[in-house]
């Protein structure tokens, strides 16, 4: 339109129409901002979610529903109940030593499927030796904290060289410099935390965005929930369950504070291209932040045996921070994990410092303010009690174990390897049916080691350092229970199977998946 025929149109309208103009082009222009923000699809899907919410009786149905299935998670909890003496209220006498070491032995004792290796619960070794060496660590420290170095010189001498040595594992040069944190949750919020604060304070970003796979831990939403940044979420390619750098240069922005990609992803157990995202990065001066929680302490030891050959740590130049859990492959006791940055530069905003608190001055290096010594102590004497000889032994085993699963499971008629993994997990999927009917009927033969994934539903287990893990049994009840689904393919009934399958088609929206998870959490810690 020429500009006359605008100012010629506009005499025509009277004032109340031109505020009808101006806002429906508001609408427009918040509509088109929120499909372009959402996506074509996921905008609809969210319109008929809140379409559905109005209908009369609708959000009633939905509230059924759900109680029900918080109800039979409620039921599925209550039957590992421990029928032992209760303590809801302090006793009024202390109780002895002789009847509390019995309590403890009898709860520990109740642990028949993790004791018999049937179960992963987390835990990552079952090292006789290395684990006595720790429990003696720990039990010298066990009354220190790490919140005052100075009263405690033993523990910043232990903590420093953990965190050296973790560097020097990682290709770091001398100017890498970490924290030692009590997992990789907390890692991954410092991490996060101090990119916002970077972007902020160097670049003036007030919308912060980071970018992650759909494959990334979960903890990486988390920390974007929290210090409300925006979570770009990329998808991954079908072909192997990494994530394209072509797909992640396209959507850094002004406001993006960092990149995430791991080595290796959980659901599949392999890593991103580290090496072209942080080509990616460096041409692009955005932080890129390589996750190796899982194989920070387990990756450089296959590299060493000719096992891996990828890039994946500071020897990249992009690469900015790391993550490494030494209570995981590391081995170490729960509650300890590695944060480390390419300079002090970077760690600095990681740091939380205040001058005006009555008490005196404050600093804290990260999420905690007390960290308990023994925790500390037991990170050193893992690493220097296994020293290079002990990673090497145990990493040959483990990818051992790792091969001779995808050999078995690649040999079972009906299933099939999602991809060929790298390193530490992997991952399988029934052709033709649900693999997650057999994961219920593996439970119900013992193994609580198969973990149900989606996005898409799979089937995955974790491999660590368990002597008691017997393969050969696995692969022969894992081929039985997949010729049952193969011929019935609802034979393992209304399990896990069916809330996962439910679950992947709800709308994230609608808040029906949160609401089921919140009921799960409540019930278990009532």
């Amino acid at each position: 339109f020429e500009m006359d025929q605008i100012t010629s149109f506009l005499k025509t309208q009277t004032k109340l129409q031109l505020v009808e103009h101006v806002v429906a082009a508001g609408a427009c222009l918040y509509l088109a901002s929120k499909i372009k923000e959402k996506g074509v699809a996921n905008f609809f899907t969210d319109l008929a979610v809140g379409l559905v919410k109005v209908v009369p009786g609708a959000q009633n149905l939905v509230d059924s529903e759900t109680d029900k299935i918080v109800g039979k998670l409620a039921e599925s909890i209550a039957q590992h109940d421990l029928d032992l003496r209760r303590f809801n209220t302090l006793p009024s006498k202390g109780v002895s030593e002789e009847e509390l070491l019995e309590l403890l032995k009898a709860m520990r004792g109740a642990e028949t499927d993790f004791q018999t290796g049937r179960a992963f619960g987390g835990i990552y070794n079952d090292h006789h030796e290395l684990n006595k060496m720790i429990v003696a660590a720990e039990n010298i420290f066990h009354d220190s904290n790490g919140l005052f170095p100075t009263i405690f010189p033993g523990l910043r001498k232990m903590e420093t060289e953990v965190i050296r040595m973790a560097a020097n594992l990682l290709h770091g040069d001398a100017n890498v410099v970490g924290s030692l944190t009590t997992g990789g949750t907390e890692s991954i919020l410092c991490a996060i935390k101090a990119y916002r604060e970077k972007a902020e304070k160097e670049r003036g970003v007030i919308r912060p965005e980071l970018i992650f796979p759909d494959t990334a831990h979960p903890a990486f939403a988390k920390a974007c929930d929290l210090f409300k940044v925006k979570m770009v979420i990329l998808p991954v390619r079908d072909t192997d369950r990494r994530v394209d750098p072509n797909t992640v240069k396209a959507a850094i922005n002004a406001n993006t504070i960092a990149i995430v990609a791991s080595a290796p992803t959980y659901p599949h157990g392999v890593v991103d291209p580290i090496e072209e995202i942080g080509s990616i990065a460096e041409k692009m001066n955005i932080p890129f932040h390589v996750d190796a929680c899982l194989g920070g302490f387990h990756l450089p030891f296959l590299t060493k045996l000719g096992l891996f050959t990828k890039k994946f740590d500071f020897a990249v130049p992009g690469v900015t921070s790391m993550t490494a859990d030494l209570h995981k492959y590391g081995m170490g006791p729960k509650g300890t994990a590695v944060l480390l940055y390419r300079n002090s530069d970077l760690r600095k905003y990681q740091f939380y410092t205040t001058g005006y608190w009555a008490g005196g001055l404050y600093a804290s290096p990260s999420m905690t303010g007390s960290r308990a010594g023994g925790s500390i102590a037991g990170a050193w004497a893992t690493m220097v009690f296994l020293g290079d000889e002990g990673y090497m032994a145990a990493s040959k085993l483990m990818f051992g174990t790792l091969q001779q699963l995808a050999s078995g499971i690649s040999a079972i008629p009906g299933l099939k390897l999602i991809t060929q993994p790298d390193a530490c997990c992997i991952a399988f999927v029934g052709e033709g049916f649900d693999a997650l009917q057999v994961a219920d009927l593996m439970e119900k033969r013992g193994w609580k080691n198969c973990n149900r994934m989606q996005k898409p539903a799979c089937v995955q287990l974790q491999v660590a350092h368990r002597s008691k893990f017997d393969v050969a049994q696995f692969l022969v009840d894992l081929a039985e229970t997949t010729a049952v689904v193969r011929a019935d393919p609802k034979a393992a009934g209304e399990g896990m199977a069916a809330i996962y399958s439910m679950a992947e088609k709800i709308p994230a929206s609608s808040g029906i998946t949160d609401r089921i998870l919140k009921g799960y959490l409540d019930v278990m810690y009532r």
